[in-house]
């Protein structure tokens, strides 16, 4: 659990890429930024995964695209793994 954030009851349930239900513990807003850029994003709570996983409506709302022939993901003029 990060330091100072602040997380309300999660009642989405989520799956994995298996159909494999994730158990949600909480959900909470988290700051954070990406390339020099800040950026926001409601998180769900979840002892089984330790890291963030951004989804796919934000990364569509970022305005991210999936460079798929070069492995990479383009996101505002940064490009993951550069």
């Amino acid at each position: 659990m990060l330091p100072g954030l602040v997380v309300e009851p999660g009642v989405q349930p989520l799956y994995a890429a298996n159909g494999t239900a994730i158990p949600i513990v909480d959900k909470a807003h988290v700051e954070f930024t990406v390339a020099g850029r800040a950026a926001s994003v409601e998180i769900c709570v979840t002892e089984a995964i330790s890291e963030i996983i951004l989804g796919q409506d934000w990364l569509r709302s970022s305005g991210c695209m999936w460079d798929f022939r070069r492995g990479r993901l383009v996101y505002g003029h940064a490009r993951f793994p550069s």
